[in-house]
């Protein structure tokens, strides 16, 4: 009976910190940005604000097999102040590269802008750095 108990208190806190979480409107859910690549937030850890999904990007460097493809991606989300941060390490044929976005959540506009940098081989040339905007798809 004790065990029960302590389940559904636990299965009730994790509802009430998801609530919070989802509602300033960021949350789980297909985030899609101006190039039609989309991020989709899977999970969002309520004690640590750690992101897990997919990111399926609509545009690649030449010779990079990664449109189209589902790749991992992981973050964080800070509640009190809507930073996210998330990164994408590229594993599709051709790719070797890392990107990482970073932004706020504006509760107003329903979107996420951000600055992202690409880093692909040692060495500043091979950085690349540029802006996305990320809006919640119903």
């Amino acid at each position: 009976m004790m065990a029960r108990i302590l389940v559904a208190a636990a299965a009730l806190g994790l509802g009430l910190a998801h609530a919070a979480i989802a509602e300033d409107g960021f949350g789980p859910g297909n985030w899609k940005n101006e190039l039609g690549s989309v991020m989709t937030v899977t999970g969002i850890d309520p004690q640590t604000g750690a992101i897990a999904g997919v990111y399926v990007t609509a545009v690649a460097s030449p010779g990079c097999d990664a449109v189209g493809k589902r790749q991992p991606l992981n973050g964080f989300y800070n509640a009190a102040s809507g930073s996210v941060t998330f990164a994408v390490n590229w594993l599709a044929q051709g790719c070797a590269s890392v990107t990482s976005w970073s932004g706020n959540f504006d509760k107003a506009a329903n979107n996420l802008p951000t600055i992202w940098i690409l880093s692909a081989n040692p060495g500043w040339a091979s950085k690349s750095i540029g802006t996305n905007t990320f809006t919640r798809q119903p």
